[in-house]
């Protein structure tokens, strides 16, 4: 498994450390290739009021910083025992079906939703995340 790091950037912080994160998705799928970890300042695509968590694909998991004040004690172990495991299963799903476009794990409105991106990889935007919820998509969980 190869591991990339980029330190988070003034005013971000990683929902959870590095070496922690990569026994939590380990432990869930030993196949990922990759578990890559990136700072970003806003990732491209996304709308303000949006806030992207997870990047991930058939062998890719990539956790972004995200601003400070995200980050609670709660959020940060809802994201391990709740978000992690259901991202680990849509990976697992989607390399069985061979389906390499990539997803995202968003925070609308205090909820965690797994969205798909285009076919290019661009992000969902704050509006095709709203119509997706409208339409009866499932959220992982609360995001307190």
């Amino acid at each position: 498994m190869l591991v990339e790091f980029t330190k988070a950037k003034d005013g971000t912080k990683y929902v959870m450390a590095k070496k922690n994160l990569k026994r939590e998705v380990h432990l869930q799928d030993r196949n990922l290739e990759v578990l890559s970890l990136q700072s970003m300042d806003q990732p491209v695509g996304s709308d303000e009021g949006l806030v992207y968590l997870v990047m991930y694909h058939s062998n890719c998991f990539r956790q972004f910083s995200i601003s400070m004040e995200t980050v609670t004690k709660s959020s940060a172990e809802d994201f391990q025992a709740l978000i992690i495991p259901a991202l680990c299963k849509a990976i697992k799903a989607k390399r069985e079906a061979g389906d390499a476009t990539p997803a995202v794990a968003v925070i609308f409105e205090q909820k965690v939703y797994a969205m798909p991106c285009s076919p290019v990889g661009r992000f969902p935007s704050k509006l095709e995340v709203k119509a997706s919820v409208q339409q009866g998509a499932e959220a992982i969980c609360d995001w307190a």
